[in-house]
């Protein structure tokens, strides 16, 4: 996912670090925490139970972990990982956090929806990890936004131009 935004973004060269950041989360995240995630979630809420288990599935992985566990551990990790202070850390997560959790949502209710109707349980964090490239495609262009031109994915899911590339046009007219 982090390659081809890297691509995607025109860079010259790949900077291992920020790939580093990116796989090593995602490798952590979507194996063994989400396998143990989906599997206490069929325990409690199993799949043969159809609508009145999905919605409060989806519930819990959109309102509960995307925005209270996932998204602190994305910035706390890539901070840690890219060499960022505490301080730099906590500015960039409040600068991107809601944005980046508008843009999560068009993206895994869907997905969410598919995966825990129709994809037996024992699947579902591999087919969230396949699913995870368009998200790390995603988070890695909005995380790096501001150093790269990544607002186009804010454009694409949010259907408008991201403040950075205002002003830039804004700028640009002047």
């Amino acid at each position: 996912g982090d390659a081809t935004a890297q691509h995607l973004e025109g860079r010259s060269s790949y900077d291992l670090r920020r790939g580093l950041a990116f796989t090593s989360l995602g490798g952590f995240w979507n194996g063994p925490c989400m396998h143990h995630i989906f599997q206490r979630l069929e325990s409690i809420l199993p799949q043969s139970g159809g609508l009145r288990t999905l919605v409060p599935k989806m519930c819990f992985t959109q309102l509960i972990m995307n925005p209270f566990v996932y998204l602190p551990l994305f910035y706390t990790w890539t901070g840690v990982v890219l060499g960022r202070t505490l301080t730099r850390t906590l500015e960039k997560a409040k600068r991107e956090y809601w944005v980046t959790l508008k843009a999560t949502w068009p993206l895994f209710i869907p997905f969410n929806v598919v995966n825990f109707s129709f994809v037996p349980v024992r699947h579902q964090a591999v087919a969230l990890t396949g699913f995870s490239f368009v998200y790390s495609t995603t988070l890695s262009a909005i995380a790096n936004a501001e150093h790269s031109g990544g607002g186009w994915v804010l454009d694409l899911l949010l259907g408008t131009r991201s403040r950075a590339r205002a002003a830039d046009t804004d700028a640009s007219t002047r």
